[in-house]
């Protein structure tokens, strides 16, 4: 959401990754939350952390560069908004579509991932389901690579 190139930017980055990797928070929402930070409401943000105030002092800084940044709050959200996208092609969502479409000849699954992904930005209730990281206990020793 900033617009002017700051000497500080790149370490306030690094700090915000290293800080979401720290506490294991999805990186994509994470993103989008800050945007709801920028227009005024960190608590989406918070909530996804397990300690709701581990990203307070990351908050401030990000908060008091933004400031100098100049620009209004709404217009750095709305930028912000248009950069990081709510819905990205999660591993086992593609999986659950290629699952069905290769062993049920289901593919309907693979249509609905499908129109979620044609509109990554927009927020809607209806396919919440595909912005959500998988449960951990489906993560736990998961792995991927390049091409899958």
């Amino acid at each position: 959401g900033l617009q002017q190139a700051d000497d500080g930017d790149a370490a306030l980055a690094e700090d915000f990754l290293s800080l979401l990797q720290q506490h294991a928070v999805d990186f994509t929402l994470a993103w989008r939350r800050l945007a709801d930070a920028a227009a005024g409401d960190a608590n989406p943000l918070r909530a996804l952390f397990a300690e709701a105030a581990a990203v307070n002092p990351w908050l401030q800084r990000w908060q008091a560069r933004a400031e100098r940044d100049g620009g209004s709050a709404a217009q750095r959200a709305a930028r912000m908004r248009l950069a990081n996208p709510w819905i990205i092609p999660r591993n086992h969502r593609v999986e659950e579509a290629l699952a069905a479409a290769s062993t049920q000849l289901d593919l309907k699954p693979f249509d609905t991932l499908l129109a979620a992904l044609r509109q990554p930005y927009d927020e809607d209730p209806a396919r919440a389901a595909y912005a959500q990281p998988a449960p951990a206990q489906l993560t736990a020793g998961y792995r991927t690579f390049c091409g899958t």
